[in-house]
Parts: C-alpha cells; sequence; structure tokens
C-alpha cells in the first residue's frame, strides 16, 4: 500500500519541530478586555460580498461568443483556475471551439500574471471541450476533457500549464496529452486528479467492442499518468482500466483519492434501457477491488430516483470512512420531473443507513429539471450539493445542504436551499470549498437566453450567523475528548460536535455538567472567539479583539466564534472560572468553584487568572420566561427572524478543525503511531500573553498533558488543556 500521500504532512511536521521557539512581543503585555460593537457578517450561504463586492464575477473570456466556465480548483495561496469552453479564441472564430484557463486572486479580481493579462488559451483539436481541473504540488495547473476534429470521433486530452500560466513542455514533450484510446472510437475524460508524488489520474469513458461482429459500447476508463506525461503501464493493463458494468453502457463522470493508494470512481451504467448509478474503489495496481460493493464484482449499483434515469456527477470522500456521491435523478418518469440526490455509503461501499434512514436522499429545488453537477463535504461532516434550478427560460445557482445524519439543513437558507440568480439565464457547473475559511466557490456560466455567455462565479459562506439584539437561544459547550492525542475540543455547533465524536473522540457531553452561552450577542456580551494553530494543532480562545487579530499575524487560523459570553454577571450566570497553569502553560475552565479550589490547592503549579466571563451552569437551573432575553433552548443556534444587524462571526464556522481530524483518523487507520501533531487544546485568557504559533506554547512544558489529565480522572472537569 502507497503511502506518498502522507509525504506533506510528515515535512510539514518536520518544519515546525525545526522552527525556532521565539518570544512574541503579546507574552511581554498583559491586555485588556474590550466590548465589541456590531459589525455586519454573513449568514450561512450568503453572497460573500469580499468577493468582488457583491459576491458574484462574470468574465467574457473572449469577445467572440459564448463563453462557459467549466471547472474550478483552488491553489494553496488562496487564488483558484478555472477552465471553460469558448466558442473560437482567436482567428478561428466560429469554427472551433477553444479551451480558456484563467487565474483569478481570492477576491475575485483576474490575476494578470497568468499567462497573458490572466488568460491561457488552448487549441488541441477542432472541437475542444474541458470537463476538469486540478492544481498539482508544485502549482502547475492540469485540465483533462475531450477533442475531436469537424466529423470526427473524441479523443482524450490532456494538458499541463506552468504556475505561471504557460505551456509545460516538460509534460509529454509539447505540454498536451491527445489519446486516441479506441482506436477510432469515442473517449473522453471527465474528471482529473493528481497525487502528492504528481502522478495523474483521469476518469471517463471510452468505446469497446460487445463480442458481436459491428457492434461497439461505452465503457470505463481510468487512467494514471507519469510526472513527465508517459502512461504509468503499472497501473491496469498498459496505464489504463476499461471495465464493463452493464450490458448496454457505461460512463465515469468522477474520481477520487482514499489516501492509502485506492481510488473511487463514481458514474453511470445502462443495462436494457435503464440508467444507474455505480461506485466502484480500484487498488493501486489500477484493478477493482472485488471486496467492494453490494453488487457483485467490486461494484455497487445504485437507483437513486426510482425511475431508471441517474445522472451521477460528484464524488467525495469522508475522513470516518463514509463516500459521499450526488447528482441528480428522474422522480417521475411521466412529468419528466428530476431532483438532486446525494447517498452516502460506507467504506464497503454499501449504503450507510444512519444517513437519512436509507443513506439516500432527495431534495427538489422547485422546478422540473433541477441539476446538479458538484457535492462537498464540509469539515463538520454536512454535505453540499451545487447546481441549477431554472424558471423559465432563466436558471439559477442553487445549493442544499444536509445534516450529518441525512436531515436537511434548515439553519442554511430557506429550508435548506440557497437560489442566486445573475439576473439572466446560469448554469452552475463546478463547485469547491476553500479549506481555510470553509467559503464555497462555484463556476459556471451566465448571459441573457439564447445571447452569448459569459463565465461566472460566485463564492458564498457557509457560517453560521449570530446576531445582535435578543438572543433567541442558549446554547451547551459541547466537548469532545482525543484520547490518543490527550485532546479536548469544545464546541457550540452539536453537527460539529457529533461529527468529532464519530471520529472516534470520546464523548465528554452527554449526562455530564457544563455551561451554556448565548448564541447572539447581548448588551453587555462579548464574542468568544476561537482559533487554531496548524503548527501545534492546539486551539485558542479569546474575548479580545485586539488579541485575536495579534494571533493572526503570528500564524494562527481564526476560525470561528463559539458564542456569547457575558463581561458581567447578570441574573442566572456563574462566573467561569480560568486557571493557569504556569509549566505548561494551559488553561484550564469550570463553572464548578469547587472544582476550581481543588485544582489550586493540590497543583502547585496552577494559578487563578481573572475570571473569563459569565454564562449558565448546564443544565439550566432556572425557568426561560417570555419577557427573558433568551425565549428558546436549542442544541444548535438559530437566526432570530426579526433581527437585521449581525455581528462579526467566523470566517470558518462549523468546522473541525484539520489537525482534529487527521490525527484521530491516521491513527484509528494504524497510518501513524502518535498523532501527526501535539493537539493538545488550550484556551487563552483575553489577559495573559499568547502562545506564539512557532510552538503553541508559553513556557517549555515539564509537566506532559497526560500526568494532568490523569490527575483529574477523579471528577468530570471541565477544562482545556
Amino acid at each position: 500500500m502507497r503511502r506518498d500521500w502522507l509525504k506533506p504532512f510528515f515535512q510539514l511536521a518536520d518544519t515546525f519541530r525545526k522552527a525556532p521557539r521565539r518570544r512574541s512581543d503579546a507574552r511581554r503585555r498583559r491586555m485588556d478586555l474590550e466590548t465589541l460593537e456590531p459589525r455586519v457578517v454573513l449568514a450561512a450561504g450568503d453572497l460573500d460580498g469580499a468577493f468582488n463586492g457583491s459576491g458574484k464575477v462574470t468574465t467574457p473570456a473572449t469577445p467572440f461568443g459564448s463563453d462557459t466556465g467549466q471547472a474550478i480548483a483552488l491553489q494553496a495561496d488562496g487564488k483558484f483556475v478555472v477552465a471553460g469552453n469558448v466558442y473560437g479564441s482567436t482567428a478561428d472564430v466560429n469554427t472551433s471551439t477553444d479551451i480558456a484557463v484563467i487565474r483569478y486572486q481570492s477576491n475575485g479580481s483576474i490575476d494578470t500574471t497568468f499567462g497573458v493579462n490572466g488568460i491561457r488559451y488552448i487549441n488541441i483539436g477542432q472541437f475542444d471541450r474541458a470537463k476538469s481541473i486540478t492544481v498539482d504540488a508544485n502549482g502547475a495547473v492540469i485540465v483533462a476533457g475531450e477533442t475531436n476534429n469537424s466529423g470526427g470521433n473524441s479523443d482524450v486530452f490532456l494538458f499541463r500549464l506552468t504556475a505561471a500560466g504557460a505551456i509545460d513542455t516538460t509534460f509529454n514533450g509539447t505540454g498536451v496529452i491527445r489519446n486516441d484510446v479506441s482506436n477510432g472510437f469515442d473517449d473522453g475524460a471527465s474528471s482529473v486528479i493528481v497525487e502528492p508524488d504528481l502522478q495523474i489520474l483521469i476518469a471517463g469513458y471510452t468505446v469497446v467492442g460487445t463480442g458481436v461482429s459491428g457492434q461497439f459500447r461505452l465503457a470505463m476508463l481510468v487512467q494514471r499518468y507519469n510526472s513527465d506525461g508517459s502512461r504509468d503501464v503499472n497501473f491496469g493493463s498498459n496505464g489504463s482500466n476499461i471495465t464493463t458494468i452493464g450490458n448496454q453502457a457505461d460512463v465515469a463522470t468522477a474520481i477520487t483519492a482514499i489516501g492509502d493508494g485506492r481510488y473511487l470512481v463514481t458514474g453511470n451504467t445502462v443495462s436494457n434501457g435503464v440508467q444507474y448509478t455505480f461506485v466502484t474503489r480500484l487498488f493501486d495496481a489500477g484493478v477493482i477491488d472485488a471486496g467492494f460493493g453490494f453488487s457483485g464484482g467490486g461494484i455497487s449499483i445504485i437507483s437513486a430516483g426510482g425511475t431508471g434515469i441517474d445522472y451521477a456527477r460528484s464524488i467525495q470522500w469522508m475522513p470516518i470512512g463514509r463516500i459521499v456521491v450526488g447528482g441528480y435523478a428522474r422522480t417521475d418518469a411521466t412529468t419528466g420531473n428530476q431532483d438532486a440526490f446525494v447517498m452516502r455509503l460506507d467504506q464497503n461501499g454499501l449504503l450507510d443507513l444512519s444517513f437519512n434512514s436509507t443513506g439516500l436522499a432527495l431534495y427538489d429545488f422547485g422546478s422540473t429539471q433541477d441539476d446538479v453537477n458538484a457535492v462537498v463535504v464540509q469539515r463538520d461532516g454536512r454535505i453540499v450539493v451545487g447546481g441549477t434550478v431554472r424558471a423559465g427560460v432563466n436558471g439559477a445557482f442553487a445549493m442544499v445542504r444536509w445534516n450529518v445524519d441525512g436531515t436537511v439543513d434548515t439553519f442554511f437558507g430557506t429550508n435548506g436551499l440557497r437560489v442566486y440568480s445573475f439576473g439572466a439565464d446560469a448554469q452552475m457547473l463546478g463547485m469547491v470549498l476553500q479549506p481555510a475559511d470553509q467559503k464555497l466557490l462555484a463556476v459556471g456560466w451566465a448571459g441573457a437566453p439564447g445571447a452569448s455567455r459569459d463565465f461566472a462565479l460566485a463564492r458564498f459562506s457557509s457560517v453560521r450567523e449570530f446576531q445582535t439584539g435578543d438572543p433567541t437561544t442558549i446554547v451547551r459547550m459541547n466537548r469532545a475528548y482525543n484520547i490518543s492525542a490527550d485532546y479536548h475540543f469544545f464546541t457550540t455547533n452539536v453537527a460539529e460536535w457529533q461529527y468529532a465524536v464519530s471520529l472516534g473522540l470520546r464523548d465528554e457531553t452527554s449526562s455530564v455538567p457544563g455551561f451554556g452561552v448565548y448564541s447572539g450577542a447581548a448588551p453587555g456580551s462579548s464574542p468568544i472567539y476561537r482559533l487554531y494553530n496548524p503548527n501545534s494543532g492546539k486551539h485558542y480562545y479569546t474575548l479580545n479583539l485586539l488579541e485575536r487579530d495579534n494571533l493572526q499575524t503570528i500564524g494562527w487560523r481564526y476560525e470561528s466564534i463559539e458564542g456569547f459570553m457575558f463581561d458581567t454577571q447578570v441574573a442566572n450566570t456563574t462566573p467561569i472560572y480560568r486557571l493557569y497553569n504556569k509549566t505548561t502553560g494551559t488553561h484550564l475552565y469550570t463553572e464548578d468553584p469547587a472544582i476550581r479550589n481543588y485544582v489550586l490547592t493540590t497543583f502547585q503549579t496552577w494559578e487563578e487568572h481573572t475570571i473569563f466571563g459569565y454564562a449558565y451552569a448546564w443544565p439550566l437551573n432556572f425557568s426561560i420566561q417570555p419577557s427573558s432575553p433568551a425565549s428558546a433552548i436549542a442544541a444548535e443556534p438559530v437566526v432570530a427572524a426579526a433581527s437585521t444587524t449581525t455581528v462579526e462571526s467566523d470566517l470558518s464556522s462549523d468546522s473541525v478543525s484539520l489537525g482534529l481530524i487527521l490525527d484521530t483518523s491516521l491513527a484509528a487507520a494504524g497510518l501513524v503511531d502518535a498523532p501527526v501533531t501535539d493537539a493538545l487544546s488550550t484556551v487563552v485568557s483575553a489577559s495573559q500573553p499568547a502562545p506564539n504559533a512557532s510552538t503553541g506554547n508559553t513556557s517549555d512544558d515539564s509537566e506532559t498533558p497526560a500526568d494532568i489529565d490523569a490527575a483529574f480522572q477523579a471528577g468530570p472537569w471541565d477544562w482545556i488543556g
């Protein structure tokens, strides 16, 4: 089993270990708490105004005609590249379709340092169609699709551009591969991915004989290429896996890597005129894993809509060992109505019955011709599919979000659905999730019906919204514990907490005392900012905006607001005591004065710092009156319908940190003996020195986290670190 995919993580860990332990100015000064003014931020699914001022961008890739943004990929520096199809790029207007690759800055403006003024045109054959794009570890851009000449058959193509947008002639000598797999019949690539070792895989289709003279059919095609563009002869048969599944036609539409040398492929298979979804798994050697699936031969065949017309379009792998497939399916054979679908399978290809009781969920966008072309999985396990909804001649971008259990997430848009109009006809064809801030980037086209089209992009928030005015909920601060990493994880997001527990963290919330905070801002309250140190794997919580901003300048990543805590005591609240371990640089938080007293008298290394704030002991020991600022108790923060003003909220809300997922999933899979990062969580006071991102500690550790944790096993300690 190949482990190449782990190299970047280990290299990153080595970099952090070698980083000098430097002292930050924050360690030499004390910061005072400050009350924050209201600020406007995004609700889940809102267009991001920081993206081109409106959340939407349209780009005429050529002045000649119809331009279609087809696929999108992120770069490590926050920029992103889009590949699409243009009807003539230069003198061959009206006689050829070419490919345009455009690079954008993170704010939606075109990056003019790429290609020529931000665009690179590619002309391979007479009719070129880009289908998928990816970026490798060196920043090179790889595009795959199909090409053909007038009256001819289509071929697979791949091309690679340098990070500057020039043709990379080290790839196959010309930068371009045109592959006639079936020797004169139709071939095409629908999806492309690149491995950390720079090998490239494509999935699509080719034509094979049926065994009857003169009869042919489509078959699934998966190929692997080396970084120099040569075919990897160790994969499948001379670099290709060609498989027939149904008795008529098979087309692979998406491929993804699990990370252990295996790959997941989805697409559609046709038997006796009925089109189903298929999912299969390939070994590193390019052969199908016969132990996968419930339909025999290493393949799962599923009917999503029940009428036998499915269009599977996208596949994602979840670190908890689940497979997510999205697309659309015909749900009414008489009217032809088609709806969005998402299905979740377990790691062996069986439908995951913990998802919507059946492993499958459908959603009607509201038109008869809904289509879905992308699916993403947020770090909290919630699933978003993106596509198009039509109202008459005009289409619009549309997204729907499901919770971890398969129910529609009613906190996202209206009953889980968000629709975004470009004021004309439009279609969404691709979508990615920005890992740092969990924002969603979508690409497609927009234009007047029947007229010329432009590349169309939009960026959306996936955060929760906390609003000013009377809060509507008191929410529990949920806690989970990573045993192997000695890591306590706190969040007010129930979906995030449940996802952490499903990853193997111990439930330290159910039937255990704790405390609750407001889901919205009230006079006298401050946001609880959560930050993440990618070097140490630690979390850091503060009520101080200045401290939050300073931490970001030294490498911490701002993740979310975990709720609102009062600065002074109000009715029914209790102090949240904050203790500091001067040896380890960690903090302890508890609402229980008995625990506070025990720690201070038993452990000489702990000292008391100022009270962090005031919150509600959980379970609540008072009755909520209709006139109270809190009119309900809920497990998930909700938005007050009558409120229109917002306060600054999380940039990457509803997210389990990568360090948390990585440590747990790798250890559970037996791929590492110990966590990659020191995932001990810390909550640091706004008035105490903050850790430098290069080390994550305020002092050298002499008392191990395991020692402290063992000493605290006598009680249900509400502590972090």
